[in-house]
């Protein structure tokens, strides 16, 4: 049997607290994260698990490309001058590699130690240290926010000794991640409404499994709660922070003011920023048909675990 992933504690220095919102892809994260981000001694970062690739060339929510950006250009080059473009690499194929909500549910990961076998492992895992400590140095952040949501993801960074790491499991209808998937957006690809019900299962599973491991830096957050009680979710996200009496940037029970942020990656409503109003966007509910009984036919055991109602037309 292999041995779990882990880096040894004794590479643990001052801990790095990450706030991550892990689940299904379409399921509003962006706003959420958004607005997490306003909050004094929180950094929005985005998608960090695209900083070793994609989150070098697309641009920051700021406006600015990567290499331009005030504060990614300055954690790209310290992250490049302690890791070789070599072990950079290494980093690349692991993570893509373990990146798999299966893997959270098989436990199926290397124990890094000195052979050769478990090298890359090891290089992972310092390289996700160094990375995380250089955004809370180079930010001066209490929390950083990593709105990745990949669960495989989630569960290595679990292993990093220097990481304190809180996870939002984030769920939204399936019938309404399904139909988004089926839109075309600015930066974004799609996906048939199979392959997404597929998706949103094992993200979902996944997060479950995780949850029974970290219960208590863990909480279960519905999209739809969230938009029609925002405060409140906030605050339930915070205590699992042990953090209390922040100010939160709202105008109104249903409207926040966005300021411009420094997120990698991720829906392009991540270039919003203003006044937002938050409300629930039901279009879905005149997806096709069939896309609307796919999703439910190979979701409803998870759609009624999370007090959906089946049928929605």
């Amino acid at each position: 049997m292999k041995q779990e992933l882990r880096q040894p504690q004794s590479l643990a220095n001052d801990s790095v607290k990450v706030l991550f919102i892990a689940g299904p892809t379409r399921s509003g994260s962006t706003i959420i994260s958004n607005i997490l981000g306003q909050i004094e001694g929180f950094f929005h970062a985005g998608e960090v698990i695209e900083a070793w690739d994609r989150g070098r060339i697309w641009k920051c929510s700021c406006g600015q490309v990567p290499h331009e950006c005030v504060i990614w250009s300055g954690i790209f080059k310290s992250l490049n001058s302690s890791i070789s473009a070599e072990d950079q690499a290494a980093i690349i194929r692991l993570r893509d590699k373990l990146s798999r909500s299966h893997k959270v549910i098989l436990n199926h990961s290397l124990h890094p130690d000195s052979s050769t076998e478990d090298k890359p492992a090891a290089i992972y895992l310092d390289g996700l240290a160094k990375l995380y400590t250089i955004i809370k140095n180079r930010t001066g952040a209490d929390v950083i926010v990593d709105s990745s949501k990949n669960v495989g993801y989630a569960d290595t960074l679990s292993k990093v000794a220097v990481i304190d790491l809180h996870v939002v499991h984030l769920v939204r209808d399936s019938r309404a991640t399904v139909f988004s998937w089926s839109k075309k957006k600015r930066e974004l690809w799609q996906m048939n409404p199979l392959r997404a019900s597929v998706e949103w299962i094992s993200r979902n599973l996944a997060s479950e499994f995780m949850k029974k491991r970290r219960p208590e830096k863990f909480i279960n957050i519905r999209y739809e709660d969230f938009i029609e009680n925002p405060r409140r979710c906030l605050g339930d996200i915070l205590k699992v922070l042990n953090i209390y009496d922040v100010e939160l940037p709202f105008l109104s029970p249903h409207e926040v003011i966005i300021k411009s942020s420094h997120g990698l990656c991720g829906n392009p409503g991540r270039y919003n920023h203003g006044a937002e109003k938050l409300a629930i966007d039901n279009r879905w509910k005149e997806m096709k048909k069939t896309d609307g009984l796919i999703a439910t036919m190979l979701t409803w055991p998870l759609l009624l675990k999370y007090r959906y109602q089946l049928k929605y037309a």
